[in-house]
């Protein structure tokens, strides 16, 4: 591959191999390909955040859950980052929490909703939509997880 690509595009470029072996059922030579894009992309960690949060919004608006889940977890990393920008991260727990309702995934909801609830809570955003929001849907998920619970 040409070196006087930038990085950004050397990664893309790499990540695309990659998944076409894997596609081809060529997973094994598909690694060194992969472990590189994701280098080239992380290099500039903050883009790669913000990108993976766009992503994770796109994806849940599509209606793609799974996959919002998935670049959730890319945005959110590193925890420092969450932590200076906590409306950014509760934009996020809101959206990953959405997602595991609409695939069914209520367990894994339930202390996505509560820690986004207590976070609001602490601070002082118990009067927004999005508080509402979750305090209503946290309320139905706590009734049907006990529920499916005592199913069994």
């Amino acid at each position: 591959m040409r070196r006087d690509l930038p990085a950004e595009v050397r990664g893309h470029l790499r990540h695309l191999r990659g998944a076409y072996l894997v596609g081809c059922g060529r997973a094994a030579e598909a690694v060194d390909d992969l472990y590189d894009a994701h280098g080239q992309l992380f290099a500039r960690a903050q883009e790669h955040r913000e990108a993976a949060l766009q992503l994770m919004r796109a994806c849940a608006a599509a209606g793609r859950p799974r996959e919002a889940l998935e670049a959730g977890v890319l945005a959110t990393r590193p925890a420092a980052e969450s932590e200076r920008n906590p409306a950014r991260t509760n934009l996020l727990r809101f959206t990953m929490a959405e997602s595991y309702v609409r695939i069914g995934w209520l367990e894994a909801a339930l202390p996505e909703y509560e820690s986004l609830v207590e976070a609001l809570r602490r601070l002082g955003e118990t009067r927004t939509p999005m508080y509402e929001s979750a305090m209503t849907t946290l309320e139905n998920l706590r009734v049907a997880v006990t529920e499916d619970r005592q199913r069994g």
